[in-house]
Parts: structure tokens; sequence; C-alpha cells
């Protein structure tokens, strides 16, 4: 067999062997739940009611990098309950700002209101997050609107919350 043949598939198993320990090696980091659940994270609202979409600060105080997924939501027993709208990862020891919608039309957003992540929002809800474009503030309203009329069965007051 010819040499040259067999050092080309050589290089190429190592090559791909070396990138597939390096990719996993480095990891992607760990979820924001994990990382709530071992107080590692702080996640505050910073806009007030009426803000489509809202902001939201995300401090990782871990060693770790953190996995913002979107379509996780966000509690608050202080504020209105939102969903992540981007897909981040932050560094440990860093913070950054994610975008959310509101999911629960009849509470007011507080701003410095603490939250904390639980679960994620139904395929309907993530559909509509994909295909928005919170950019542009009339397409943020519309899917801001279509939301709430998913969690609210279309009994949305928009005065209310």
């Amino acid at each position: 067999m010819n040499i040259r043949l067999i050092l080309l598939i050589l290089v190429v198993v190592v090559f791909a062997g070396g990138c597939g320990a390096m990719s996993f090696l480095s990891g992607g980091g760990i979820t924001l739940e994990q990382a709530y659940d071992n107080k590692q994270v702080e996640i505050v609202q910073n806009t007030a009611a009426g803000t489509i979409p809202h902001n939201v600060t995300i401090n990782n105080n871990g060693t770790k990098p953190l996995v913002v997924d979107k379509g996780t939501i966000l509690k608050s027993k202080e504020s209105q309950d939102l969903v992540i709208i981007d897909d981040k990862k932050i560094n440990p020891n860093y913070n950054d700002t994610v975008r959310a919608y509101c999911i629960e039309p009849d509470e007011k957003a507080v701003p410095g209101a603490t939250l904390y992540p639980s679960g994620t929002v139904s395929n309907q809800i993530k559909q509509i997050i994909d295909t928005s474009n919170p950019a542009d503030l009339q397409n943020a309203t519309q899917s801001q609107m279509q939301i709430w009329i998913i969690v609210s069965k279309g009994n949305v007051d928009v005065y209310t919350g």
C-alpha cells in the first residue's frame, strides 16, 4: 500500500480526534438553571412596564461559561415573568444583557427586580421568538402580542400590565 496514503489517513484521523477532544474539553458551559441552583448567577430586570423587548442583566459569578438559551422562562415574585429571546454565552465573572418578551400580560415589570430561571416555553412560543425581529419595534410589538394571546388564551387586556 502507498505510504503517503496511510500518512494522509493518519493525519486526518489525528486532526479530527484532536479537534473533537478540544471541543469536548472546552465545553459549552453550564446552563442558566444550573448556575442559579449553585448560586453562581444574578438575574435582574432592567426595563419598566411597556418596554418591548425588555432588557435583563445576567451576571455570571461562576468559574465556567454560562450558556443562556432563548426560550428560557425567567420568573419573579415582584415583577412580571419573561422569556429570553437571545442565545448567549457569558464568560465567568462577567455580565451581559439579554432581551426578553413578557409572558405575563397582567403583571407590570419592576426595574431592579430579581428573576430566576424556570423551564422553557412551549414550541409555539419558541416559533414566535425565532421568527421575531426584536430590533424592529413594530415586529417586536406584534410578537409580544402573539405571545400574550397564546398565554392568556385570547383574553388579553394590554392596559392591565
